[in-house]
């Protein structure tokens, strides 16, 4: 009896361990993905409201849909929301990240969209 006891601690101790392994590799490929993280230098509209300018971070969280992944947006440390973007992969290599902007009609500017250091482009 004393002999299973020590064979089934062992087989607990193996299983979690092999699971704490698969946990961290998956954490480690959602993990992938850069943050980019981009100096606005005006005022910007996102989520349909007004924000001072700043350091504007976008992170993927994961797909939503085929094609559309959910994305992170904060500004100055605050937790804005999540955005729906469609990826859009661009071949080549990596490059410097960088937000793309327009203007509505009262000239605010508009997050929409952005390409991450992996050259993966983003459509909101």
């Amino acid at each position: 009896m004393p002999g299973s006891l020590r064979w089934g601690r062992f087989a607990a101790v193996l299983v979690l361990t092999l699971a704490g392994a698969m946990a961290t590799a998956s954490v480690a490929t959602a993990s992938r993905a850069s943050v980019v993280v981009i100096e606005v230098g005006e005022p910007l509209s996102i989520f349909g409201k007004t924000y001072p300018g700043g350091r504007l971070t976008l992170r993927p969280l994961g797909d939503e849909v085929s094609g559309v992944t959910l994305h992170a947006v904060g500004l100055n440390g605050n937790m804005l929301g999540v955005l729906p973007g469609r990826l859009r992969n661009q071949a080549g290599e990596r490059t410097e990240a960088t937000g793309f902007f327009g203007r509505d009609g009262k000239g605010r500017l508009h997050l929409l969209g952005y390409v991450s250091a992996e050259r993966e482009t983003y459509r909101f």
